[in-house]
């Protein structure tokens, strides 16, 4: 089976990055609409961007 670029489409794109600094991330997700910060489940800020 091949595929056309027609049918490919991107749902999930994962990035990370260092920054050299620690960052208050629950102050941030307060700021940043469109975050969830839960360490209990992620220990880590998702972001989720509507129109990339």
């Amino acid at each position: 089976m091949s595929l056309s670029a027609e049918s490919i489409a991107v749902e999930n794109v994962v990035a990370s990055s260092d920054i050299g600094q620690e960052l208050a991330l629950e102050s941030l997700a307060m700021d940043l609409t469109g975050s969830d910060y839960d360490p209990e489940n992620f220990p880590g800020l998702v972001y989720r961007m509507h129109d990339p």
